[in-house]
């Protein structure tokens, strides 16, 4: 279920989906009570689902569904440079920084405000499913994580929610964009 939780957030969010009519789908609305419900991401609302994710975000949400909240540290290092301990989210960027599930960019940067991608998002669930040695040997970042999640049926929800989408866009002729990041 963590997979499928993760790629509703990712269609939600981070494919970056413009609803011409402005509301969203009973799918979608049923994902954000449930991610509510279970206090996995409560700033989410109908009004604000449409809004990209950010890493940090996307950061915190990931500690919340690992159930690791209780390892964070009150005072977080500054393991990147564009993320200050003061920031919200540095002790979950620490965190998962240090299990090797999210890593940086360059020049030591975390890139917090960037809007998380479908490739990041990918990567993550593969590490969090105990499957990153293997996505290692089939190529790394990014092709070894998605070889890894299709060969391990992880995208396969993600498929009939996409699906879903592109169905519900003929039936109704709402305009739906969509953007990979």
């Amino acid at each position: 279920w963590i997979s499928i939780f993760i790629f509703t957030l990712c269609l939600i969010f981070s494919v970056n989906c413009v609803w011409a009519e402005g509301s969203l789908s009973e799918k979608q609305s049923e994902a954000i009570s449930l991610m509510n419900d279970l206090k996995i991401y409560t700033d989410i609302t109908e009004e604000n689902a449409s809004n990209a994710i950010t890493r940090a975000e996307f950061a915190k949400i990931i500690v919340r569904v690992m159930g690791v909240e209780s390892s964070l540290t009150n005072a977080p290092r500054r393991i990147f440079s564009d993320v200050l301990p003061d920031n919200d989210a540095a002790a979950s960027i620490e965190l998962l920084y240090e299990r090797g599930i999210m890593m940086g960019y360059g020049q030591a940067e975390f890139k917090p405000d960037a809007v998380l991608t479908l490739g990041e998002a990918v990567k993550v669930m593969i590490s969090i499913t105990g499957y990153s040695e293997w996505a290692e040997q089939q190529g790394g970042y990014p092709s070894g994580y998605y070889a890894t999640a299709v060969s391990n049926d992880i995208l396969k929800g993600v498929l009939v929610i996409i699906i879903s989408y592109l169905y519900d866009v003929y039936r109704s002729k709402t305009t739906y964009s969509f953007h990979f990041s």
